[in-house]
């Protein structure tokens, strides 16, 4: 039997987005005195916002790096034992090739990130509001902190739109709609039937310490009981050596600064569309939302292929097996059908379903930058999104979504593309997109990038005793 979801020993995000509270800052952090950045932790740890609060005015968080915990004081093994990906990082060459992290997105072009070329990231303080004076009060209270804890500031990285928040992101679509839902939570209760399976997934797929979608629990990091005197950890379960779990309640955080190039994007699709006989670039809301597979307002393409609804904005009970197999409504290549296929790749769709659920990824992205007014016109100001995603196996679910479906040109049918928003800059050249028809497929040839890697990291979200236990140590 599954054991109840601990929410009260989760962070606050892993359930919920923060939407109520769109300001937010996230603020990198690099520990020079471990003692004292023990005490601030010990300050910090009655603030942090656990999954099982109320909704509240503010909220605080706090996310690891491997750096972050060997600086802390874990031992170099223990460090080692939450998972190659998180231990080697995500500049790694290797997994840097494999997330399609090359070119213009190569690590070393980060401004941020790459371990061998900027600044060492420890911590991640996160700060949500919902509105700017309350940020500000709030970012001003922590700072006063840092100095006496010798924590230095590294990077400060403001965000001041959750996706979705009733808005969209830079290029002008509605993001976010298609969420995974813990199952036990009280989410889970409003899905019914096929929808319910495509969407309600087991805890264990975010949180470690809990059964996943193959009945198993994730690989947990955990320290011998010596080095837990006072029992602040939960035991290890099923250790004969009586171990302590580390892990447990803990969730692998994805972090990377996505920078847009907006006006690149509609100056490019309203070429096409005038090329295509429609010399005012009407139909370039139509080619984006191919691209993209869900209109401006978030209406899937999948359920109304013709004319943007914003009655469906928040339509999620759709599959592309039945419907759509073909793409001749949402393009098999679209950016939404590639992170998330649902009951299209695979023997069946209850097969394909079954896939999609082992690979899914709780989001929690919100944009930066100034909004640009004309969006065929370039300001010269940068924006994006800073995409988050937490999962408990980085490398099944993150890395399986970027380098499988995301990157791969061998997609559903397809053979030479790949993403249309996230793909791989090779040095092969422009990119491409077919858009099926009933008579004659459309390709849209030379698409440039859109999408820039500004700097990536992978971390870990503890469980409140895991924070407590550092604090402690």
């Amino acid at each position: 039997m599954t054991p109840a979801v601990e929410w009260a020993e989760i962070q606050g995000p892993v359930l919920r987005a923060y939407a109520h509270a769109p300001q937010a800052d996230y603020i990198w952090l690099r520990v020079t005195d471990r003692a004292a950045a023990k005490i601030w932790l010990s300050d910090l740890l009655p603030e942090i916002t656990t999954a099982a609060a109320a909704k509240q005015a503010t909220h605080v968080n706090l996310a690891l790096t491997a750096a972050g915990m060997a600086a802390l004081g874990l031992d170099g093994a223990v460090v080692a034992s939450f998972g190659a990906a998180f231990f080697e990082g995500m500049d790694a060459p290797h997994r840097a090739l494999l997330l399609g992290d090359v070119g213009l997105c190569a690590p070393e072009r980060w401004a941020w990130g790459h371990q061998a070329r900027t600044e060492s990231l420890h911590l991640l303080l996160m700060l949500f509001a919902a509105d700017e004076p309350s940020l500000e009060a709030l970012r001003l209270r922590h700072e006063q902190g840092f100095a006496a804890a010798a924590l230095v500031v590294v990077k400060g990285m403001p965000a001041r739109a959750v996706i979705p928040a009733g808005g969209a992101e830079h290029f002008g679509f509605r993001d976010g709609v298609s969420q995974p839902v813990i199952a036990g939570s009280h989410q889970a209760t409003r899905y019914k039937g096929a929808y319910r399976d495509g969407t309600v997934i087991a805890p264990g797929e975010f949180v470690l310490g809990y059964a996943n979608e193959l009945g198993q629990q994730a690989a947990t990091p955990s320290v011998p009981a010596a080095d837990d005197p006072h029992g602040i950890l939960p035991a290890l379960a099923g250790d004969p050596a009586g171990r302590r779990d580390l892990g447990r309640n803990g969730s692998f955080m994805v972090l990377r600064q996505l920078q847009q190039d907006v006006a690149g994007f509609w100056q490019y699709l309203a070429a096409e569309a005038a090329r295509a006989g429609d010399p005012f670039g009407v139909g370039a809301t139509l080619l984006a939302a191919k691209l993209i597979g869900r209109w401006p307002s978030g209406a899937p393409l999948a359920v109304s292929p013709l004319t943007d609804d914003a009655r469906l904005a928040k339509t999620n009970d759709f599959g592309f097996a039945l419907e759509d197999s073909a793409g001749l409504r949402c393009p098999v290549g679209a950016h939404i059908r590639r992170a998330n296929p649902r009951d299209s790749i695979g023997a069946s769709a209850k097969d394909a379903t079954t896939l999609s659920r082992h690979h899914r990824l709780m989001r929690r992205g919100r944009s930066y930058g100034p909004r640009l007014m004309d969006p065929r016109q370039d300001d010269g100001a940068e924006r994006g999104i800073l995409f988050i995603a937490l999962n408990a196996n980085l490398e099944r679910q993150f890395e399986f979504v970027q380098q499988t479906w995301l990157h791969n040109p061998k997609f559903g049918g397809l053979y030479t593309e790949r993403d249309p928003l996230a793909s791989i800059d090779d040095g092969a050249g422009p990119r491409s997109f077919t858009i099926p028809a009933a008579t004659i497929r459309r390709r849209l040839a030379g698409m440039p990038r859109f999408v820039t890697v500004r700097g990536g990291a992978y971390l870990f979200l503890p469980g409140i005793a895991t924070l407590r236990y550092l604090a402690a140590r």
